[in-house]
């Protein structure tokens, strides 16, 4: 995994921001702000961390709460659009996040886009969260990758995912070593109990999987 971390971004322990989109079309808080607008904004953070010493960017409809299990083809659109003019504006690899946990969506978009990687919040296992029960999506977008011949667009998934709580009640390290070993991520992302929220370190530590934390 270092490897690949390496020759992606340059770095065995990149630092990689999130680029959080206004709401877009569609969502409940979107209130008529055209795509122009919302690129716009989302350029200039995408600017100001790649110019400050971050090493990757995850593109991310943050604000599309309340989230669908998966999207629809407005999100798919705009966040293609806006993706795209970010991968123009900035050199370092970007990936993208289409939540709730749409892989499928964010395999597609970092194919046509020339995307380096996806991050996947409900990857192997089953949660209960807000929108309802999520389950795993890693052999959907394993074929998915397969088939749009993809398979360079990495995928980072989440264990323990925040604002989600597992069926299997398993440790962590359990949880890590199956998303990696049969789930067949290429990363594996330890995060708190929230947005914003803590990473235990002893849950970044547990077992010899390689584990990679995001905030």
């Amino acid at each position: 995994m270092m490897k690949m971390f390496e020759e992606m971004f340059g770095k065995k322990l990149p630092i990689i921001g999130v680029v959080h989109l206004q709401p877009l079309p569609g969502a409940p808080r979107y209130e008529g702000m055209s795509m122009k607008e919302i690129t716009r904004a989302a350029i200039e953070e995408a600017k100001a961390m790649s110019e400050n010493g971050v090493d990757g960017l995850i593109v991310e409809n943050f604000r599309d709460m309340m989230f669908k299990k998966r999207v629809g083809p407005e999100t798919v659109a705009s966040m293609t659009y806006v993706a795209s003019e970010i991968v123009k504006s900035v050199s370092v690899p970007i990936g993208l996040c289409v939540l709730q946990s749409d892989a499928i969506s964010a395999l597609a978009i970092a194919k046509a886009v020339g995307g380096k990687f996806i991050r996947v919040p409900y990857y192997t296992e089953t949660y209960i969260v807000d929108a309802g029960m999520m389950e795993s999506i890693a052999a959907d977008a394993l074929r998915f990758r397969k088939m749009i011949e993809a398979r360079d667009v990495k995928i980072f998934a989440d264990v323990h995912i925040k604002h989600g709580y597992s069926l299997s009640r398993r440790p962590i390290e359990e949880s890590a070593e199956d998303a990696y070993e049969r789930g067949l991520a290429d990363a594996v992302i330890v995060t708190g109990k929230k947005t914003g929220g803590k990473t235990k370190p002893e849950d970044v530590f547990s077992g010899q999987t390689p584990l990679f934390t995001v905030r």
